[in-house]
């Protein structure tokens, strides 16, 4: 008796594109590539990348600058892709005047590391340029500048920049006088500055805090409010005292609950949302939906309900409409972030209107 034949078919391969230019001398895939059509085998799994196959992958493309191959492939090409800042940022932030702010905040940081103390007209100097390039730059510029990998060397003095400038787009966004926002933007420049006094073998650690080491980090909110001195009012020091105070009491330095100051509030959350982009620094996205889902989670970690919504639908209002280049190497248009799944915005690119999924996504806002 014959045994009945076997009429199940092997799965389908599942295939993910890329633009050829992403290829490089070298580099060595498992997984087969193939031409656009994914009929054509271009270079077999195992075989290395080499110029000359370059060469012919893209005269063979033709007008089809793209290509195909499995998951692992896709993930090695796009890993390398994307943990590489664009060679303009460094450009981008020079004219946009982040890197001169950048350096003013630097040269403010060394000095109360020095003194032990602020140097009030160096802050007052940093906010108000802060103010003027928050009034006239382009948001989407800041946010490419903000939203961006960092070196451990330009930690600190990065993340109290964007905060000041977080801060500062928030309070204009809501429409506050402008001596409001002024005094955002210089409290969150100066909400970490008792950092410098916390040892740099806990600040440089590339690990987790033990529970001892971050009983000492906590004491930088003190530290913060001891330097700021007379001449900063009382608005500007609690909000340096409280920014990790939370609505549900497990906040420091005294465990506020209900009477959290505003500022000290709207300090919380764009410290978080920094925090959060600081810690993709080796992830693929350096877009801000992702960052801004994971921050709504932060309703449950005490943070101001009233302050989130703010600061998310404003953000989320900002970014509908922006262009954004996706990891196929296409420009689409933000056409919608669904309130309770930001990670996840929806993307016109020509007439296809598609939401973003883990293979598709956004590298980066572009304009």
């Amino acid at each position: 008796m014959k045994k009945p034949r076997n009429k199940s078919k092997k799965k389908k391969e599942t295939l993910y594109q890329f633009p050829i230019e992403y290829l490089w001398d070298g580099l060595t895939l498992e997984e087969n590539l193939y031409g656009k059509n994914g009929q054509t085998l271009l270079i077999p799994a195992g075989e290395m990348v080499t110029a000359k196959r370059l060469e012919q992958i893209t005269s063979f493309g033709g007008e089809e600058r793209y290509v195909l191959s499995g998951e692992k492939a896709y993930r090695k090409v796009m890993e390398r892709q994307e943990v590489h800042p664009d060679d303009d940022q460094e450009k981008l932030e020079l004219n946009s005047g982040y890197t001169r702010l950048k350096d003013q905040v630097n040269y403010l940081l060394e000095t109360a590391k020095a003194t032990k103390k602020i140097a009030f007209d160096l802050a007052d100097n940093v906010a108000r340029e802060a103010v003027r390039t928050i009034q006239e730059q382009n948001m989407t510029v800041l946010l490419n500048c903000i939203d961006t990998p960092r070196p451990m060397s330009e930690q600190l003095q990065r993340h109290s920049l964007n905060v000041g400038l977080l801060n500062g787009m928030v309070a204009q966004s809501l429409g506050m006088p402008p001596q409001d926002v002024y005094e955002l933007v210089i409290a969150g420049t100066l909400h970490d500055i008792g950092k410098t006094m916390i040892p740099e073998e806990i600040m440089d650690a590339p690990r987790k805090l033990t529970p001892e080491e971050f009983e000492i980090m906590k004491a930088h909110a003190v530290y913060s409010y001891e330097m700021l001195g007379d001449e900063v009012n009382d608005t500007i020091k609690e909000a340096v005292l409280y920014h990790h105070e939370r609505n549900d009491g497990s906040g420091y330095p005294d465990g506020l609950m209900d009477d959290i100051p505003l500022f000290a509030r709207i300090t919380a959350v764009t410290d978080v949302y920094d925090a959060l982009v600081e810690e993709r620094v080796y992830k693929p996205a350096k877009v801000p939906f992702d960052v801004l889902d994971s921050l709504r989670d932060g309703v449950n970690q005490g943070l101001d309900e009233k302050v989130l919504t703010a600061f998310t639908h404003y953000m989320a209002r900002y970014l509908r409409g922006k262009q954004v280049r996706m990891t196929d190497g296409s420009v689409g248009e933000v056409y919608f972030v669904p309130p309770n799944d930001m990670s996840h915005p929806v993307i016109k690119v020509g007439e296809d209107i598609r939401q973003i999924d883990e293979y598709w996504q956004c590298l980066k806002v572009i304009s």
